[in-house]
């Protein structure tokens, strides 16, 4: 069970942040059997991530596009009322400026934001939704990336990175470690983008 306690230097309105999460949650229905063509971002984790690797691109991805990535696949939500949808774009571009802010800085701020789950009266950072969140962001606009093997070796690392440290089986203090290893391969993909001679 993921509260939604998070961990973001950025400064953001936690009673927005908390509205957006249930916006997002609610957006369909419970997933029918075949979960993978129901994929959508469901959650304020899961969004974090998909921002990141949307600003991390190399080519600027425009609102309608990264908008189109957050929905189900050629099923975009059926809004109670034009005011709810007005509402929802309006907390999701305002959290795509909130991220943004942070590669403005170089990133020297930038924290992903995960949830915490409680586990024996200790609060433990919780990263796969965040990672499947970036996840859908690279493969999305995958087609936009300029890539070389440095670049898709830290892009590996980031996909792989909930397995490969078994985060899931790790104490707080192990976790809390991971996650600024997590934070420190962004940065360095950033730094790697950034240095790509290729990149605009």
């Amino acid at each position: 069970m993921h509260n939604k306690a998070s961990s973001k230097p950025t400064k953001f309105d936690s009673n927005k942040a908390n509205e957006l999460d249930d916006l997002l949650l609610n957006l369909y229905p419970e997933p029918a059997d075949n979960f993978d063509k129901d994929e959508h971002i469901f959650s304020l984790s899961m969004l974090d991530g998909y921002l990141t690797a949307v600003l991390l691109c190399p080519d600027m991805i425009d609102h309608e596009d990264w908008l189109e990535g957050v929905w189900q696949e050629d099923a975009p939500p059926q809004f109670k009322s034009e005011a709810e949808k007005e509402k929802l774009i309006k907390l999701l571009i305002a959290e795509h400026s909130r991220v943004k802010k942070a590669f403005a800085n170089e990133l020297t701020e930038f924290e992903p934001l995960v949830y915490h789950e409680m586990h024996n009266g200790q609060a433990l950072p919780a990263i796969d939704l965040w990672l499947d969140g970036f996840e859908r962001g690279f493969e999305y606009f995958v087609d936009a990336w300029i890539l070389n093997p440095q670049i898709e070796a830290v892009i590996d690392d980031i996909l792989g990175f909930d397995d490969d440290c078994d985060f899931e089986h790790l104490s707080l203090d192990q976790r809390n470690k991971s996650l600024e290893r997590l934070t420190d391969l962004i940065i360095q993909l950033y730094a790697l983008i950034c240095s790509n001679p290729n990149a605009k």
